[in-house]
């Protein structure tokens, strides 16, 4: 049913984004807005676009209604969880390891 009302939506977006002159900013906003719809406040650090995909860096705060406590305990298990045996070499790797925590946090809040 979700997906009935959310694919709509999206291809609309994505047919806003293929006719901006701003494309940047737009997928900025759009990426924000339908984290928005969640319940998470987002704030894109970056945007770069690969071989056939867009790799987004962004920072997530608090979602509403969370708990202090429960984000508190959330981002305490992010800090404590062991990192891989692979070393992070460069800011490439920190920034990948970063993102992970971002979509296992995202995951968990879905």
């Amino acid at each position: 049913m979700l997906s009935q009302i959310v694919r709509p939506l999206v291809q609309t977006q994505v047919r806003l984004l293929a006719n901006s002159q701003a494309t940047q900013i737009t997928l900025t906003e759009t990426i924000a807005k339908w984290l928005s719809y969640l319940g998470i406040r987002a704030e894109i650090n970056s945007l770069k676009s690969e071989t056939d995909t867009i790799s987004v860096s962004l920072r997530v705060g608090k979602p509403e209604g969370c708990k202090v406590s429960d984000w508190q305990q959330i981002l305490h298990q992010l800090d404590s969880e062991p990192k891989s045996n692979l070393e992070l070499e460069n800011v490439e790797d920190i920034e990948l390891a970063r993102q992970l925590q971002v979509i296992r946090f995202l995951a968990y809040l879905i």
